[in-house]
C-alpha cells in the first residue's frame, strides 16, 4: 500500500531535518570551528591594537578604527608585564588553532560522531534515516519503528538538564537591556548604542578593559582548548518542540498504518463480491 500524501510530506520534512543536522556536524570543523577561533583571535588582536585588523574594515571606517587601535596599543603597553604575557599567549594560541590542515579537519569530523555528540542525539539521527527510508521503501514494521524517535527525543529532553550551560564563557559580563536603562540617567543616552557606550565607560573604564575581561573569562573555560562542545544544555522550549514534532510524526505514521489493513480487507471483500 503506497504512503499517503501526508506521511510522504512528513517523511520528507523529517529527512530534511536529519540532513541539516548531519551537514552541520560534518561541516563544523570547516566553518563553525573557524568562526569559533577567528572571533577570539580578532578579540585578542583588538586588545593589543593589532593594525592587521584594518584589512577587515571598510574605507570610510578605517580612520576611526585606526585611532581606536592606536589607543588600545597605548593602554596595552601600560598593563603589567604578566597581564601582557597572558594576552599574547592567547593571541598565539588562537592563531595556532586557525592553522589546521584539511586532514586534521576531516579527522575532527569523524571524532565528532565518535566522541563528541550526545549519544541520544546521535541515536536519533541514525534512527531518523533508518525509519524514513524504511517508510519510503514500505518495509514492514517501519511505521512501528517511528515510535523510537519520540522515545529518543524524550530521553534526550530529560537527560539534557545534566549537561553544562551552552552560554559563551563571557556571556555573564554582558548586561541586559533592562540593566542598561535601569539606572535612569546614570547611563544617560536613551538609545541602546549610547547606553552601551556609557555603560562601558562607567562600569569598565572603556571597551578595552571590557574586552580584557572577556579574554580572561575565555581563558578558564573548556572552549579555550576545544571548539567541539556539543554536550551542552539546550533551551527547554526548543527541546519540547523537538519532542512534540517527533511524537506527531510517529502518531501520524502509525495512524496511516492502522488504516491500511482495513482498506486491504475492504478491497478483498469487494473483489469477492
Amino acid at each position: 500500500m503506497p504512503l499517503s500524501k501526508t506521511v510522504r510530506i512528513l517523511v520528507v520534512i523529517q529527512l530534511c531535518i536529519g540532513f541539516m543536522m548531519l551537514a552541520w556536524y560534518v561541516c563544523y570543523p570547516f566553518m563553525g570551528e573557524l568562526y569559533h577561533w577567528r572571533s577570539r583571535l580578532f578579540l585578542a588582536q583588538n586588545v593589543i591594537g593589532d593594525t592587521q585588523l584594518l584589512d577587515y574594515v571598510s574605507d570610510k571606517d578605517k580612520s576611526n578604527a585606526k585611532m581606536k587601535l592606536e589607543s588600545n596599543q597605548q593602554l596595552f603597553s601600560r598593563l603589567p608585564p604578566d597581564q601582557q604575557g597572558e594576552v599574547l599567549r592567547d593571541l598565539n594560541h588562537y592563531k595556532s588553532k586557525t592553522r589546521t590542515t584539511f586532514k586534521q579537519k576531516a579527522a575532527s569530523t569523524v571524532d565528532i560522531f565518535l566522541n563528541r555528540l550526545p549519544p541520544l542525539k546521535e541515536a536519533w539521527l541514525i534512527f531518523t534515516f533508518l525509519t524514513c527510508f524504511a517508510l519510503l521503501f514500505r518495509i514492514e514494521g517501519a511505521h512501528s519503528a517511528a515510535w523510537s524517535l519520540p522515545v529518543l527525543a524524550l530521553a534526550y529532553l530529560i537527560s539534557n538538564g545534566n549537561y553544562p550551560s551552552g552560554l559563551s564563557p563571557d556571556a555573564k559580563l554582558y548586561p541586559t537591556e533592562e540593566m542598561l536603562f535601569a539606572k535612569g540617567e546614570e547611563f544617560s543616552k536613551k538609545t541602546l548604542p549610547g547606553a552601551w557606550q556609557n555603560y562601558l565607560e562607567k562600569e569598565w573604564g572603556g571597551e578595552f578593559f571590557f574586552n580584557l575581561a572577556r579574554l580572561k573569562e575565555m581563558r578558564g573555560h573548556p572552549s579555550y582548548h576545544s571548539a567541539y562542545l556539543f554536550k551542552y544544555r539546550e533551551p527547554l522550549p526548543l527541546l519540547f518542540v523537538y519532542f512534540a514534532w517527533n511524537l506527531i510524526f510517529a502518531y501520524i505514521c502509525c495512524k496511516h498504518e492502522a488504516r491500511n489493513p482495513c482498506k486491504n480487507q475492504l478491497k478483498t471483500l469487494s473483489g469477492q463480491l
